[in-house]
């Protein structure tokens, strides 16, 4: 399993389509209130946009699903992306920003949650704990419990759980343990079964009584280019979602999704001067941190079953970063697997070297590829090789018998 860095450039896509898409959204709402209706464009346009880029993915080996097999799968996931907009748009006007945000917070760690129940991802005890690490930087950087009310927080859960499960089903088309369909056939599902539910959202929940005043004032602050452009941003946006988690995970999806926000707030502090809070600092490079011990403990969580492990993780991960050491230097647990695989190969050729006597007795001649063998998996040891117990060489280990006499037949 790869570090989730080397999915950095899908990252850096999705983190400025994302932030531009944010602030475009932002001013457009402004001049025309109809969310749905928005989304729903761009999810059209989306799936006119997608039909020449699936040229791009190469022909997948064995039967493709069918397109029945592939719906039963995408309609659920639009439904719970509808779904997830309308309580979200409630959540917001029953909340405070800082409440909703403990609310997305959380998003990685259920997410995960879910994978496990799901059968996407195993349950492991470290992975949860760095998940946990990010939702309190994250909290502490932008989290409030200040305006709370049940309702709003029943409304939030619905709309984060919506969130999830529409991700869950997208992984489920993606992934290896789903059907594994390339990131472009499942935008082109994805994003025409998805503007059709929005846009019935839209006509029952937003449509405007009087149609050409809002049209017209639409037009007059906005324009109908921008908005196109507007819709091609969102395309690059959801496909390189799509991208990422079919080169990662859902759960890794959902925690660059949670640190785009950071992003977004620094480009915000950087770009026009808001105000950054040392909270804001301390809670970023906490989860930061978070970030990279779960970088760590993914591929193999068992090897930090303990805080020192931990800890040493971090050491050898700040070690890399600086001095550039070693995959293997950085790892000592996969370099003790490999070398005792090594040695349990030099044991055996050695053995079958003992015996050899006995096979020449019948006329057989050794095998130079045994040889070569041994003299391979002791290079891969190198000055390893008595870090189990020391082996001597062949003529060594034969001592006072001398070496064996070869008699061919």
């Amino acid at each position: 399993m790869k570090s989730i860095w080397a999915a950095t450039p899908i990252v850096l896509v999705y983190w400025a389509s994302g932030i531009a898409l944010n602030y475009s959204n932002a001013s457009f709402l402004h001049a025309a209130p109809f969310p749905s209706l928005l989304v729903a464009f761009q999810m059209g346009v989306s799936a006119v946009l997608v039909q020449p880029a699936k040229c791009l993915a190469p022909d997948a080996p064995g039967t493709s699903p069918d397109a029945v097999g592939i719906l039963l799968r995408v309609v659920p996931a639009s439904l719970l992306l509808t779904a997830s907009m309308v309580f979200e748009n409630m959540a917001h006007s029953a909340l405070s920003v800082g409440v909703f945000h403990l609310v997305v917070c959380a998003n990685p760690a259920v997410m995960y949650l879910m994978s496990c129940c799901a059968g996407i991802d195993d349950f492991a005890v470290p992975k949860l704990q760095a998940l946990v690490i990010i939702f309190i930087g994250a909290a502490v950087a932008g989290g409030s419990i200040s305006g709370a009310t049940p309702m709003g927080l029943l409304l939030g859960i619905i709309s984060q759980l919506g969130d999830c499960g529409n991700v869950l089903l997208l992984a489920v088309l993606l992934s290896v343990n789903g059907l594994r369909l390339d990131p472009f056939k499942v935008m082109s599902y994805y994003a025409a079964v998805s503007a059709l539910c929005l846009v019935a959202v839209g006509f029952t929940m937003e449509w405007p009584e009087d149609v050409s005043a809002a049209q017209a004032k639409f037009l007059e602050e906005v324009g109908f280019g921008a908005l196109l452009l507007n819709a091609a941003n969102a395309f690059v946006m959801q496909l390189s979602i799509l991208i990422l988690i079919y080169r990662t995970d859902p759960v890794t999806a959902m925690v660059f999704s949670l640190i785009r926000g950071m992003v977004m707030d620094a480009f915000g502090a950087l770009a026009f001067g808001q105000p950054v809070t040392i909270e804001e600092l301390i809670g970023d490079l906490f989860a930061v941190v978070g970030v990279q011990v779960f970088n760590l403990v993914r591929p193999n969580p068992e090897d930090f079953g303990s805080l020192s492990l931990l800890l040493g993780g971090l050491l050898r991960s700040a070690q890399g970063l600086v001095f550039e050491v070693s995959t293997a230097q950085q790892n000592p647990a996969a370099k003790a697997k490999a070398n005792k695989k090594a040695f349990n190969t030099v044991l055996d050729d050695e053995l079958d070297l003992e015996l050899h006597p006995v096979v020449q007795m019948v006329g057989a001649r050794p095998s130079p590829a045994k040889r070569d063998s041994t003299s391979e998996a002791l290079s891969m040891m190198g000055s390893t090789r008595t870090e189990f117990f020391q082996i001597g060489d062949r003529n060594d280990m034969q001592g006072s018998h001398g070496p064996q006499p070869e008699v061919f037949l």
